[in-house]
């Protein structure tokens, strides 16, 4: 039963993505959800990009950032990356900094440059 779950819920991920692709994004928002609430990964940051970008939903940072925690707990270190990027374009330094380097432990390429140039720059004030 569990395979067949999870076949159901990616197939809706990938239909979902196939509606992004032709823009369709309020119908791919719907599949995506619906795919996260199964626990794909992917679904999850995707969810979370929606409701951070108010791409085919009202924006919401509150639902952006409960689903980016869960892509994270299931270990897309993209999402710990998004998450410090939402904090920062907030201007929450302290949890910019912590999801930037959990992105980093995790082995976000990107977080962990970011996170170089940042210690270096502080090194330099």
């Amino acid at each position: 039963m569990k395979l067949e779950l999870d076949k159901t819920a990616w197939s809706m991920f990938e239909d979902g993505y196939d509606l992004q692709e032709k823009k369709k994004f309020s119908s791919a928002f719907k599949l995506y959800l619906k795919a996260a609430m199964l626990g794909v990964p992917e679904a999850q940051i995707s969810v979370a990009n929606y409701y951070e970008d108010g791409v085919g939903v009202r924006s919401d940072a509150v639902l952006s950032v409960y689903w980016y925690k869960k892509a994270v707990a299931s270990g897309l270190h993209e999402a710990a990356y998004n998450l410090a990027l939402h904090h920062k374009n907030r201007g929450a330094r302290r949890w910019y900094r912590y999801w930037l380097e959990r992105a980093a432990n995790m082995g976000d390429k990107d977080a962990a440059k970011e996170l170089k140039r940042e210690l270096s720059e502080k090194v330099v004030r």
